[in-house]
């Protein structure tokens, strides 16, 4: 009896410490590979979810997604509500136990803003409105003119050109992370690699082997730390959904970011709680480039824009919860509401009756038809949707359109979006609000794609950001929903919606309509 007592003691101790100095890891997939873990390297949605385990700004969010502080502590605005003065945490470090400090965050922001550098994310800094930020961009005003002032080593001065009622929730993007300068500056050239990059967030960098994983580590001085349960991070870069639905299948990934949608009610049955569905504030659209010919004929981009059966992509092809979009900007904005453009009311038939015509005015015909190529990011998904469009369009212009369609990775879509006609493109919205999605019209945005430039557009736009009456901005913002909705530089498809597989041993998980989940909030439970 004494025997079995003491082997039941022993049982009970063995467990108690196998689950208190377990070594809880998770295994994801991330599609692409990031070419920087740079905090504003690009708008590579995906890489995000890494730089928000290794970064942190200012401001963050909680797990539901609500805006909370971060590495500040508190914050004062003034009374014209375009100066705010940040203290910063006593207890944030670098991952190598240095202090972070206001000229940390002073160093990133002008950094990001120096033309000399090239970052392609800059722009994100006229988005929240940073006093001088566009002249700093563009070179017209030197780097220590831009808005951002580090007081002393806690506290940090920030000056917009206007009031920004979204100004706290926009620097809880990314992109508002501090940079080690000290870092930075000794190993310009390669300061994001595993041997030097410093994190001021849960997670380190510890191994990146390029194409095959990026593994990251809990960092033991971020100011959290006891409450992250998840020790170690692995990184896949599988951008085929089937090969990353194989690896989930098996017990090798624990979190499937991106299932592969045309076995979505198979899923359903199989992995009924497993399977996170969830709605996105994310358009899905194809960017018509205005300098190309015949695509600058205003017919034929319309032809093409009501040829295309949308709620057959968003139900058939899709599946997933996505809605079929007419206007550019999302359905959930925060206090808004998009306009109803007259083709939206027309029936299918009613805009296939006028695509027809439009196609035939702008000369095309079986035996001259319209041939160009589509570029597009290469995953099996994004194939399946430009096959069906591809299909859409060859019924409707019986035969007079010859698409061939251009796959390439990430970092060659980037470099060449601009050089084709028509390219696939997304947009996830930073911050919740409209001015997020209309800003990629803007003349100078980076992921201005169609070479887009309307000079009301710009005023209005201007006038929306300026703007501190809630009524107004969205009367300025349905305005230029309607502006582009006319000149069609893009084609809205649908809404997007995430839609994963994690193993039931996962928890902590839950998705926000800005898609930002951080790892720190996961928890292992087996």
């Amino acid at each position: 009896m004494i025997f079995k007592t003491l082997l039941h003691f022993i049982l009970i101790i063995t467990l108690f410490h196998i689950t208190l100095f377990a070594d809880f890891s998770l295994t994801r997939v991330n599609a692409n590979e990031p070419n920087t873990l740079y905090p504003a390297g690009d708008n590579n949605a995906l890489a995000g979810n890494i730089r928000r385990d290794i970064f942190e700004p200012l401001m963050t969010k909680d797990k539901d997604g609500n805006i909370i502080l971060g590495q500040a502590k508190l914050y004062k605005i003034d009374k014209s509500k375009t100066i705010y003065t940040f203290t910063l945490r006593d207890d944030i470090y670098w991952s190598d136990g240095t202090p972070v400090t206001a000229y940390d965050f002073e160093y990133a922001y002008r950094y990001m803003a120096d033309p000399k550098n090239h970052i392609i994310n800059a722009q994100y800094l006229t988005t929240v409105n940073i006093l001088n930020s566009y002249d700093v961009i563009t070179g017209q005003k030197p780097v220590e003119s831009l808005g951002v002032n580090a007081l002393d080593t806690k506290t940090l001065k920030i000056t917009l050109e206007n009031p920004t009622y979204y100004f706290l929730a926009g620097l809880s993007h990314i992109s508002m992370a501090p940079l080690p300068k000290k870092i930075v500056q000794k190993y310009p050239d390669n300061w994001d690699s595993p041997q030097y990059l410093l994190s001021n967030g849960a997670y380190q960098l510890q191994t990146w082997k390029r194409g095959e994983k990026i593994v990251l580590k809990k960092n033991p001085h971020y100011y959290h730390a006891k409450n992250v349960q998840i020790d170690t991070i692995t990184y896949l870069p599988v951008s085929k959904e089937t090969l990353a639905f194989k690896l989930y299948q098996s017990g090798k990934i624990d979190y499937l970011d991106e299932i592969p949608k045309n076995r979505y009610k198979q899923l359903q049955k199989e992995y009924p709680s497993e399977l996170k569905t969830s709605p996105l504030l994310a358009t899905y659209y194809l960017s018509i480039n205005f300098t190309q010919a015949p695509f600058d004929q205003l017919k034929l981009r319309e032809a093409l824009n009501y040829a295309i059966d949308r709620k057959s992509l968003s139900k058939q092809v899709m599946g997933t919860g996505e809605k079929p979009l007419y206007t550019f900007v999302p359905q959930g904005m925060q206090a808004y509401t998009s306009p109803i453009p007259a083709y939206q009311r027309w029936t299918p038939k009613e805009r296939e009756a006028k695509a027809k015509a439009l196609f035939k005015t702008s000369g095309f015909t079986v035996e001259h038809p319209l041939e160009f190529a589509l570029l597009y990011n290469g995953n099996e998904q994004n194939k399946r949707v430009l096959l069906s469009v591809i299909g859409m369009w060859k019924k409707v212009f019986n035969g007079a359109i010859r698409v061939k369609l251009k796959a390439m990775d990430w970092d060659d879509y980037i470099k060449e979006k601009t050089h084709y006609p028509i390219v696939r493109a997304g947009w996830v919205a930073d911050i919740n609000d409209p001015s997020s999605m209309l800003e990629v019209f803007t003349q100078k945005h980076t992921y201005n794609i169609s070479s887009y430039n309307n000079k009301i557009y710009e005023i209005l736009f201007k006038k929306a950001k300026k703007s501190t009456d809630p009524k107004e901005r969205e009367s300025i913002y349905q305005q230029l929903e309607l502006i582009i909705t006319k000149d069609i530089p893009a084609i809205p498809l649908f809404q997007l919606s995430t839609a994963r597989l994690i193993k039931p041993y996962v928890k902590g998980y839950k998705n926000t309509t800005l898609d930002t989940v951080f790892s720190k909030y996961l928890f292992i439970e087996k």
